[in-house]
């Protein structure tokens, strides 16, 4: 079928052809139906006249259809008439960016505009798995508002041949070889933008899109091709092995940019920035070194040390890395000779529930954190990692499954952990992980030159002593009275490794000591510095033996000030030095450290960071338009299906608000100040039970409230780390956890008249969470399913009531039990994934494999419905939208 102008297919009228290249012709048309304009893009002979390509071209444009990005130009539809197949697209007025280079180089600040818009669409394909494979200024056009569309995403894909890698094959690209390519000069064009490998004909991923950009931006800047040649042999053999001109560049472009350039344009696909994030972050400043040098020349060397990559925290934050060369520059407590430099890294919010366990290395060069969230969900999967800071990737260390509060020795060659209840240390270089001894559940570490470690051992645990090469360890600070909250944690030497401080949550009797302390191996007098339930830092001030600063969170600011060992007294101004540091793993644990030298790594919780979205999620993962966004975590939904509590809300204030379904409204039903939480409904969906923290420390109260507001009472009081976790069908017991004395977690069975006393469930040495009441016809419970770490890893269990016969459930790991309400199927989440077993609770008990149904992307929580048939999640609002 002839295409001209007045040609219909289907309800498109052809207006005039526009463009014509590689991937087809391009014709203005009408959209009869909507009355507006769209670019027809009538595929070639090449694709049209292949059944297969064209089937698969079809499978391509559904995916590229997906795409909604401001600077992607859009794919409506595709249209078959008369033999003739065509996409339908947005028409895109403007120049393209290639017409814009070829009047001459951009200015800088235009070209970093144009730049930062095509990151981001670039951005936004690959999170969608989609790669460009031929960027070039032709296929991006510029709006006369300054709006930049990228053309073609994805469609070099769709036009090659299904498993295209040899040379042969890249050959066969429509960009390449098409006579309407020859005919309009642009063969060595598309030739020029190729990344090596793509040259060399082999498979491509997103590298191949960061070498484009980074050709794309050095042309705007340069007015020139950095890969030019005569012909297309020559050009190839540029890209394969010429560098970049790189004096071409004009002197006004900033440092920072040229090293993007750099950074783009390595010939090793391995050694190149893998991320447009990056790439994006980077030429926006966020890895800039602001320093008092001059500004780079244009032949200037390539940097020393290539940009830090994003740390790979699966519940990644904003994390901002400051190294500075002198402590007293921080604070602006004194001028110094010479400005102090600062590297800023930004890690933007991924997710929730930051872990913030993370140690900077005594030189200040490397970081070791634990990747995973801080939910015992992911602890199976967390693992230690180390990244230096000239390094692009981190690394992980094998056999540290489950670590936890890494520490580094004074010599930085080992680091300290706690997995699997142990403490453990390994070789940065990495090797097999030794055992030193029990720490059931620690809580943070701390080694000297002379072989000793300071640990806490779990909730209730003093400060404990052991070697560096393991053995019985030793108390240094007091016993912690029985039911005086938590007892002392994340220890920390001072240079001289002797003094240490520490922070205690002791309460009750004990009460006088809750805060941030100062001891001493030697016996000196322990002295309180601060009330506050915080973890610390220390640098050591140049010049001044014995002196420092001390660096402690309150109400998220981080502060420093002066402290003399001498007089074990703080003095002079707390100087705040970062606002909005998170609270990281546990309560008083902020997401800071320091190193002697003055590094500074602080994990921050960005306004807004935590919006999420309440949403239904059907058996296959399908999502349904979202309920409620707003800056919360789900709780539990009533047995009536109509109201979802939510716990709303960041430590040290959080409280729980109730969202009506039907209704669309959310009401607020606890008052601060404290922090209420965990919400769990009544059968009859007439009350709540929660948890609710008494005072600072860590000892919790349950409380029972009417839905509809009124009166509370207090059911339990005075626990350490008390959980509610699930309400009787009878309405009889509400099953919670505690911290044990020293040990794990255990379940415990609370009878809600407030006839008995609580009585214990489950008590051992290792951590039962998150129990479920099995439904029974009955209403009197006779099953609990819960997760329990006894074999190393969590996994899910189902006990009789009383304890005795056991069943484990799940056979790959496993958190957070949830039945379907007539029993037969339980719900869990085991290695990102919502996973789903049948059970029969007969006289037999039968339970079948678990299978899983849908990915959790950053689990806020999750409840099924009372079939079972769909699942009410809280997701991040950056995630709704996206494939499960």
């Amino acid at each position: 079928m002839s295409v001209t102008a007045g040609t219909r297919l289907g309800s498109y009228e052809v207006i005039a052809l526009i463009g014509e290249g590689g991937m087809g012709q391009v014709y203005r048309a009408r959209d009869t139906k909507l009355g507006r304009d769209v670019a027809l893009k009538v595929l070639p002979t090449l694709v049209a006249a292949d059944p297969d390509r064209l089937a698969r071209f079809r499978r391509e444009a559904q995916v590229l259809a997906a795409l909604n990005d401001p600077h992607i130009a859009q794919i409506y539809g595709f249209e078959d008439a008369g033999g003739t197949h065509a996409l339908v697209m947005e028409l895109v007025e403007g120049p393209t960016l290639a017409e814009r280079i070829a009047e001459g180089p951009l200015p800088v600040s235009d070209a970093l505009a144009i730049a930062g818009q095509i990151a981001s669409a670039l951005e936004a394909a690959h999170e969608h798995g989609i790669v460009h494979r031929d960027l070039k200024p032709a296929n991006v056009k510029v709006r006369e508002d300054g709006t930049v569309k990228v053309l073609d995403f994805g469609l070099a894909k769709a036009f090659s041949p299904e498993g295209a890698s040899s040379t042969a094959d890249a050959a066969n690209s429509p960009t390449i070889t098409t006579p309407a390519m020859t005919a309009m000069g642009m063969i060595l064009g598309t030739a020029a933008y190729m990344s090596p490998e793509q040259a060399r004909g082999r498979p491509v991923d997103e590298r191949a899109d960061v070498w484009a950009f980074g050709v794309v931006l050095f042309e705007m800047l340069s007015g020139r091709r950095p890969f030019d040649g005569e012909d297309v042999s020559d050009t190839l053999a540029n890209v394969l092995k010429r560098d970049p001109a790189w004096d071409a560049l004009p002197g006004d472009v900033p440092p920072r940019v040229r090293q993007v350039l750099r950074a783009c344009l390595r010939k090793a696909a391995k050694e190149r920035l893998a991320d447009m994030q990056d790439v994006r972050l980077a030429l926006g400043g966020a890895f800039e070194t602001i320093a008092s040098a001059a500004p780079e020349s244009a032949a200037s060397p390539p940097p020393a040390h290539p940009l830090w990559r994003r740390a790979l925290l699966p519940v990644a934050v904003a994390l901002v890395a400051a190294v500075l060369t002198a402590a007293g520059a921080w604070f602006a407590l004194r001028v110094p000779p010479t400005p102090a430099p600062v590297v800023r890294l930004e890690i933007p919010w991924q997710g929730f529930g930051p872990s913030g366990m993370f140690a900077i290395s005594p030189d200040g060069q490397s970081l070791a954190f634990a990747s995973g969230g801080l939910q015992a969900a992911t602890a199976a999967s967390r693992s230690l990692w180390v990244r230096d800071m000239n390094a692009l990737e981190p690394r992980a260390l094998e056999g540290t499954t489950g670590a936890t509060y890494p520490f580094w020795s004074p010599d930085g060659r080992q680091i300290g952990f706690f997995a699997q209840g142990k403490l453990e240390k390994i070789a940065v270089v990495g090797g097999p992980a030794q055992t030193l001894c029990d720490a059931v559940d620690g809580r943070g570490g701390t080694w000297n030159r002379d072989g000793v470690i300071l640990f806490s051992a779990g909730p209730t645990s003093p400060i404990l002593r052991v070697s560096s090469d393991g053995g019985a360890p030793q108390a240094v600070t007091p016993p912690v009275a029985a039911g005086s909250g938590t007892g002392d944690r994340f220890p920390l030497f001072l240079p001289d490794g002797t003094h240490f401080l520490y922070s205690s949550g002791r309460g009750g009797d004990q009460s006088d000591a809750a805060g941030l302390h100062l001891a001493s191996l030697d016996g000196g007098p322990d002295v309180r510095l601060l009330p506050d339930n915080t973890n610390a830092a220390y640098v050591p001030e140049r010049g001044e033996r014995g002196r420092g600063y001390l660096l402690f969170r309150r109400d998220g600011t981080l502060l420093a000030q002066r402290l003399d060992l001498a007089t074990r007294q703080l003095s002079g101004e707390r100087i705040p030095v970062a606002d909005q540091v998170a609270n990281g793993a546990n309560f008083g644990f902020g997401a800071f450290g320091a190193a002697s030298n003055g590094t500074l790594v602080y994990m921050t919780t960005p306004s807004g960071a935590l919006t999420s979205q309440l949403l239904w999620v059907d058996r296959s993962g399908t999502r349904l338009p979202a309920l409620k966004s707003g800056a919360f975590s789900l709780g539990d939904i009533s047995p009536d299906q109509h109201t979802v509590a939510l716990n709303v809300g960041l430590v040290p204030q959080v409280d729980i608000w109730l969202y009506d379904e039907a209704r669309r409204v959310m009401s607020r039903f606890t008052f601060g100040p404290g922090f209420s939480q965990l919400p769990v409904w009544s059968p009859d969906s007439t009350r709540v039970a929660f948890s609710r923290r008494l005072g600072g420390g860590s000892l919790f109260s349950i409380v029972v409230k009417p839905s509809n507001g009124g009166g509370e009472t207090t059911l339990f009081e005075g626990g350490v780390n008390v959980w509610p976790d699930d309400w009787s069908a009878d309405g009889r017991w509400l099953l919670f956890e505690q911290q044990g004395q020293s040990t794990g977690v255990d379940l415990w069975l609370l009878p809600v008249d407030g006839s008995q006393k609580p009585t214990p469930y489950l008590q051992t040495s290792f951590s039962e969470r998150a129990g479920r009441f099995a439904p029974s016809s009955s209403g009197s419970p006779r099953w609990i399913a819960y997760s329990s770490n006894e074999s190393g890893r969590p996994e899910i269990y189902l006990q009789s009531i009383p304890a005795g016969t056991k069943f484990q459930v799940s056979t790959a790991g496993g958190n957070a039990p949830e039945w379907r309400r007539d029993g037969k199927e339980l719900f869990f989440v085991a290695n990102g994934a919502l996973m789903a077993v049948p059970i029969a609770l007969g006289a037999d008990v039968q339970i079948g494999t678990p299978h899983e149904l849908f990915k959790i992307v950053g689990q806020r929580g999750y409840a099924p419905a009372a079939d079972g048939q769909r699942f009410l999640v809280v997701l991040p609002s950056g995630d709704v939208g996206a494939p499960p």
